[in-house]
């Protein structure tokens, strides 16, 4: 029993001896290698458990040439602040590849016109005019945004958020086809998913659209009783 006892002893010891040789290298290289982890993890500021990511403040552009800060307006004066809105517009559309041509006192895109409107005794910019026409942003007797538009007003939406000084009204517009009253509800549903879309996709104030308002065929660009693109469309009057 003895003899037993004393084997098992021995046994056991030579067995720990043997772990801690094998296993000594592994620890001390983990060991090395934890250290050297945490200490990059530290130098990093991820390591923490408590880690407070820097976010943009309120009302500054998302990116170089777009947005201003709220005040801006105030120290600016309204013609300067809407040109720099512009030329932030204009910037977001190239920068997504869209193709512009020049027009009178802005640019067009495809289905979009974006201009400057001026004070005809100052000759300095008033408002913005975003024109959606009718070739993308609704179908015949329809007021349900198509994908294109809602593209359009994306933008739109984006610029608000990034030039918190200005304020819009929305305007829609049909053709002369069809009763009218029933393009006076229609023109006025489509201002209103158009406002309803600035205000989601923008994510801002409701109280920034001033007044959403439906026209019929009563403000034509084309003088026609036919079904005109140009007459069904949607207008964004932007102003501080």
């Amino acid at each position: 029993m003895n003899v037993s006892v004393t084997f098992m002893v021995a046994f056991s010891k030579r067995l720990v001896f043997c772990a801690i040789y094998v296993l000594l290298p592994v620890f001390v290289a983990c060991g090395t290698a934890g250290s050297r982890i945490r200490s990059a993890l530290t130098d990093c500021a991820c390591y923490e458990e408590d880690v407070h990511f820097p976010t943009p403040r309120s009302g500054m552009p998302q990116r170089e040439g777009f947005g201003l800060p709220p005040g801006a307006l105030k120290e600016m004066g309204r013609d300067k602040y809407l040109d720099a809105m512009y030329e932030g517009i204009k910037k977001d559309f190239q920068d997504a590849g869209i193709k512009l041509t020049p027009i009178e006192n802005g640019f067009h895109a495809t289905g979009v016109n974006i201009e400057k409107v001026k004070d005809p005794v100052t000759k300095k910019t008033k408002e913005l005019l975003v024109s959606i026409d009718g070739d993308i942003s609704f179908a015949h007797g329809s007021s349900l945004v198509t994908p294109q538009a809602r593209a359009v007003i994306d933008r739109v939406a984006k610029a608000m958020a990034a030039y918190p000084d200005i304020n819009v009204t929305v305007g829609g517009h049909t053709d002369s086809t069809g009763f009218k009253q029933l393009n006076v509800v229609l023109s006025k549903e489509r201002a209103q998913s158009t406002a309803d879309l600035l205000v989601q996709l923008g994510k801002i104030d409701r109280k920034r659209i001033v007044e959403v308002k439906g026209f019929a065929d009563d403000q034509k660009i084309v003088d026609t009783m036919l079904a005109e693109v140009r007459n069904r469309r949607v207008e964004i009057r932007m102003a501080p």
